[in-house]
């Protein structure tokens, strides 16, 4: 067994990183830090932060022994570490991943989306491809166990044809909506959009929320639905089959499965059953993220959401983003 431990640079000290502001004891196990400091394979050497306090305190709160304001300082210090992991704003992300390309790095793990311009990510998927090293992007529910039970229910027709499907989202199509886009196209397969019918801005005026609806490749239709983040954050996937229901609710917590079965009221016709419901433990969702990164160095293993599935994830959200400049927003807070 290669018990070599991999040296990582976090790039972004942050909240998701592990910056620990105002965190519960249970949000600070769900970060980058806490998934490297409990893998037996990973080592965090180093991190990457402008803000001084925020460095100082990351720092500490992880007995780091290397850190810099900028990635020239990084670079100009001799330090060389095998895994870049980047947790910083997404407008930032470009810059970060161009200044790593000529760098002798064994992987990338970038948070989504890639970028936020289709002709940067398209440049960086081309340089990725040419060193041909892993980078995964941070599309979590790929990794996650019980979504991945629903996709072999799926992929073994358990629950028969898929009639329809319903996704509820806020807070951006690239930003948030581009999670529910991945995890449809990750379990039912390619999605193609028909029309964009509303949208809103309730995060960045270049990120609208919209609605639109697309459809998989053997037509089935897929509705996709912007809701308001200032009012409450939503992540629900509900799919319609033959036999059943199979929701996804609170981002991924809440399992739902309802089957078919003969009513006993009014006979001949068919009912779902009250609920069969998993509430899943919150775990840090990140460390079979490494596991997989690990078997993507050491045996050319697949990764579950690498460079491409969030490539062709930001291609849909960009055409829904252009599509949509053709409609009037829904300000409703204005």
């Amino acid at each position: 067994m290669n018990l070599e431990k991999y040296s990582v640079l976090v790039v972004g000290a942050g909240r998701i990183a592990g910056g620990f502001e105002n965190y519960s004891d249970t949000e600070i196990k769900l970060t980058h830090a806490w998934a490297y400091r409990e893998h037996k394979k990973f080592q965090i050497n180093a991190c990457i932060e402008p803000d001084i306090d925020k460095r100082k305190a990351f720092m500490k709160k992880w007995s780091i022994k290397n850190g810099f304001s900028d990635i020239a300082s990084y670079k100009s210090s001799g330090l060389s570490c095998d895994i870049i992991s980047i947790s910083t704003p997404t407008n930032s992300h470009s810059e970060i991943i161009k200044q790593f390309l000529d760098t002798p790095v064994k992987a990338f793990f970038c948070e989504k989306p890639i970028t936020d311009s289709i002709e940067d990510t398209k440049f960086i998927v081309n340089k990725i491809n040419e060193k041909n090293i892993p980078f995964a992007v941070g599309y979590l529910r790929r990794w996650n166990k019980s979504i991945n039970e629903i996709k072999n229910e799926l992929d073994n027709e358990e629950w028969g044809k898929i009639r329809s499907v319903v996704g509820i989202y806020s807070k951006g199509v690239l930003n948030n909506g581009s999670h529910l886009i991945d995890t449809i196209g990750y379990l039912l397969g390619d999605l193609r959009i028909n029309v964009v019918t509303a949208k809103r801005i309730d995060y960045m005026p270049d990120d609208p929320t919209v609605d639109a609806a697309m459809y998989l490749k053997d037509s089935t239709p897929v509705n996709l639905i912007g809701t308001d983040s200032r009012d409450f954050t939503i992540f629900e996937l509900h799919i319609y089959l033959e036999e059943g229901v199979i929701s996804i609710e609170q981002s991924g917590l809440v399992i739902r499965r309802r089957k078919r079965l003969s009513d006993n009221i009014y006979l001949g016709y068919k009912k779902l059953q009250l609920e069969s419901q998993e509430d899943l433990a919150q775990e840090n969702p990140y460390i079979p993220v490494l596991d997989n990164l690990v078997d993507s160095i050491e045996n050319q293993g697949i990764l579950k959401s690498g460079i491409m599935n969030a490539f062709h994830t930001q291609l849909l959200c960009d055409d829904l983003i252009n599509l949509s400049c053709y409609l009037i927003y829904l300000n409703l807070y204005d």
